[in-house]
């Protein structure tokens, strides 16, 4: 476990690289495409790419939850899991190309992952699926992470006190989203929502909060959570840390946790 977390640190201090990038040549056919001669994703004619995925990945016919980082070292780190069991966690570490065509190839124990990369993210090329076919978009695309939105955000301090999970009856957590800038989650005990702007300079409000009312002896630490969410006026984000302020006083420290699909 401590090197898993010594790798997970390293990934989340790579700075990201600028680079520009070639469109695919919608003439050939997919298996040109993934045949087409590799080379390392350092060379100048493709896009930036480095960074943080997360969403479902199709591997040995089942679907897997899964964060994908592209490192710009040429290197790559998956950490997968089941669907219907994220606690099994499986952690593949490699060397990743790209082709001619600009396509992410991410080998896997005995198999190959395509990817093309389309709309800030990793949509998989495969003999049977296209990267305009529903079901990629909807359901198989890698989204990039890296902001405030679209990101489970587990709660680990609330003023200043590490979190203990096993007291609670649920474990506190926020989202927003990135469409409409709806805030959810929940705080301990309640599933909650509310509203959230964000403005400039990591300026942040949050109002007009609701929750579901049923009882727990966790109340007393679901009525703080829901007090810091009300006074947070500015936030943080360092590599996979969310840190929400009144003012310059840090009222909570969450961490991203992408093998969520909340």
């Amino acid at each position: 476990m401590k090197t898993v977390l010594r790798k997970l640190i390293f990934v989340f201090t790579i700075f990201a690289i600028t680079i520009s990038c070639t469109n695919m040549n919608r003439n050939k056919t997919v298996e040109d495409v993934i045949m087409s001669e590799t080379y390392y994703p350092n060379d100048s004619s493709l896009m930036f790419w480095e960074g943080i995925y997360a969403g479902i990945i199709p591997f040995e016919g089942d679907d897997n939850v899964a964060a994908l980082w592209l490192i710009n070292d040429s290197t790559y780190l998956l950490i997968i899991a089941p669907e219907d069991n994220i606690d099994t966690i499986s952690m593949i570490e490699g060397i990743l190309t790209f082709n001619d065509d600009a396509i992410v190839q991410v080998p896997i124990y005995d198999s190959m992952l395509y990817y093309s990369i389309i709309d800030n993210g990793l949509v998989p090329i495969q003999s049977d699926m296209t990267p305009t076919s529903p079901i990629v978009k909807e359901k198989y695309k890698m989204h990039k992470k890296g902001g405030i939105t679209e990101t489970f955000w587990k709660l680990k301090e609330l003023n200043g006190e590490k979190i203990k999970i096993d007291e609670l009856d649920a474990v506190p957590y926020l989202m927003v989203s990135n469409d409409s800038l709806n805030i959810f989650g929940n705080s301990g005990c309640n599933n909650f929502k509310g509203f959230v702007k964000i403005k400039d300079r990591h300026g942040i409000e949050i109002e007009k909060v609701a929750t579901t009312q049923m009882m727990c002896p966790s109340i007393e630490f679901e009525r703080n959570m829901l007090n810091m969410l009300n006074n947070t006026n500015t936030y943080s984000i360092v590599s996979d840390t969310l840190i929400l302020f009144d003012g310059n006083t840090p009222l909570g420290i969450f961490v991203a946790d992408y093998l969520q699909q909340e």
